[in-house]
């Protein structure tokens, strides 16, 4: 089994992952950059790097597959609706901040009319932050787990990689053969962009069930200086391989193999500190970083010049606001928390 320092370790690397994906994903925005290191085809190096860090929602879904089939394990009848509310609640909070912000700074632009807004502060269409998107078929997901989860126990290893490989394939070529069409029609996409996160919750729920992170450990010791460094070397070839792939289909088979690097190799007390840090803190870095990069504060961020420090002030500046957010957020979920299941024990 993972850890829970595991757990926050790699919720702490997706989050790295995310804020690198969304700030040098747009070739306009590395335009801005200063950029002095180059790969093939003349590219700037973050602009290759960049197509590695597509394996981030993935984690987060591997990770909350994991949790989700543990507690499933525990308790069948798994109760959804405290996970959801507190997700909720932290997202409401982040709303108020950053919309009521963004309502001054750009009043033409939020909140907008009450339908954009109704469907903003819901999740079903967050047109105010696109990278919003995860919220609502998260919700579905946490509703339906137990249902997943049934069909997992009853299946043995090679029909649900078959069955998770077919359901990733439908999924991601139904969106790309219509995508012009669902990116217009919530109620189509919604559905569909459902079924597209089933496959990396589901891997999750499949590495508790054969408890693939202690074979990992057992097939692939790591116990000397030299076992890190080659580990490290098949990191680096992992991302140039990545980097010469023109097909983001081959993430999931990324996400597998990063999950599976990470649960072998030997990390310094620092480097797990650091993780930790920023994996107690992803969910409100993953609500508040794209209003620094894109929405809000654009101009600033990419400032800086240099991709390493525009990267690190994004990094620092989500966290440390994801900090200060959990000054509000922890009390107001103690005090609904503990008044809703209070009143309905």
């Amino acid at each position: 089994m993972l850890t829970k320092s595991e757990s926050l370790q790699l919720k702490g690397a997706a989050i790295l992952i995310m804020v690198f994906l969304h700030l040098f994903l747009n070739p306009s925005n590395v335009a801005l950059c200063h950029n002095f290191i180059f790969l093939g085809g003349g590219k700037p190096i973050v602009s290759q790097l960049v197509k590695f860090t597509g394996i981030c929602v993935g984690l987060y879904l591997f990770l909350s597959g994991y949790g989700l089939y543990i507690t499933y394990q525990r308790n069948p009848n798994i109760q959804p609706w405290k996970r959801i509310v507190k997700l909720y609640l932290n997202f409401w909070i982040v709303f108020a901040i950053f919309i009521s912000l963004g309502a001054w700074l750009y009043p033409n632009r939020y909140p907008g009319s009450w339908t954009a807004f109704l469907n903003n502060v819901t999740g079903w269409h967050t047109t105010y932050n696109g990278e919003w998107w995860f919220l609502f078929p998260y919700v579905l997901l946490v509703l339906s787990a137990k249902w997943i989860f049934r069909v997992i126990n009853r299946l043995d290893f090679v029909k649900l990689v078959l069955l998770v490989g077919a359901i990733f394939v439908v999924s991601y070529l139904t969106i790309w053969l219509n995508r012009s069409y669902l990116y217009t029609h919530q109620l189509a996409y919604m559905p569909i962009l459902y079924v597209s996160t089933l496959s990396s919750f589901a891997i999750g729920a499949i590495f508790v069930k054969y408890d693939i992170a202690a074979q990992l450990r057992e097939r692939i010791p790591i116990r000397s200086i030299w076992g890190n460094i080659l580990a490290i070397l098949v990191f680096i070839l992992l991302l140039a391989l990545r980097a010469m792939s023109p097909i983001d289909a081959v993430n999931i088979i990324y996400l597998v193999l990063f999950v599976s690097w990470f649960i072998v190799i030997r990390k310094a007390r620092w480097v797990i500190g650091c993780l930790e840090k920023l994996g107690g803190q992803s969910t409100n870095m993953w609500l508040v970083h794209t209003f620094f990069c894109y929405y809000l504060f654009h101009d600033w961020i990419y400032g800086f010049k240099y991709p390493i420090v525009i990267y690190a002030v994004t990094v620092l500046v989500s966290y440390f606001t994801g900090y200060l957010i959990d000054k509000v957020n922890h009390p107001v979920q103690r005090y609904v928390i503990g008044k809703l299941w209070k009143t309905t024990k």
